[in-house]
């Protein structure tokens, strides 16, 4: 059973889309749906293939304009990794660009650390880009709700 449908099956997500079909007068096969069209919008993984095709595609890129060496403190990155084997760590950034991000990807690689799972915007996600993106730990969202005409319920078990 894959992720998504390992969700939908759960038994507190069944009650969680049961209280939004009722909330909003559908049934529940129409609610998981639509539930599922979103988990689909949201799913990522790491797959070693797309994660090699991703590390050469920034390195690539951050080598045009960058020097391809990135200086770390080692003593901060075995803290850093002894910490990441222990607890789930989330790396925090805002950003104008990615490179800061695909910087942080390229420090964690070198170092053999776990790959980090990103945001992106859903507008990247196009051919070949969204598909590369999912298999390399993207998750593509939505910046905006506002055509959503399911925005206003919690379809998917966040309220917007």
């Amino acid at each position: 059973m894959g992720t998504i449908e390992f969700i939908l099956t759960d038994t507190d997500y069944q009650k969680i889309l049961a209280a939004s079909a009722k909330q909003q007068g559908k049934t529940i096969e129409e609610v998981t749906e639509e539930a599922k069209i979103y988990l689909k919008e949201l799913w990522t993984e790491h797959n070693t293939f797309a994660d090699s095709m991703m590390l050469e595609l920034i390195n690539f890129t951050l080598s045009r304009g960058y020097d391809k060496t990135i200086d770390v403190d080692p003593d901060e990155m075995k803290a850093l990794g002894k910490l990441m084997r222990r607890h789930s760590v989330a790396f925090v950034m805002t950003h104008k660009t990615y490179i800061d991000m695909w910087a942080l990807t390229l420090v964690l690689a070198r170092h053999g650390l776990p790959l980090p799972f990103i945001f992106a915007g859903i507008n990247l996600s196009f051919f070949g880009a969204g598909h590369l993106g999912r298999k390399a730990g993207a998750i593509f969202i939505r910046r905006s709700f506002k055509d959503n005409p399911s925005s206003q319920s919690s379809v998917i078990g966040f309220n917007s």
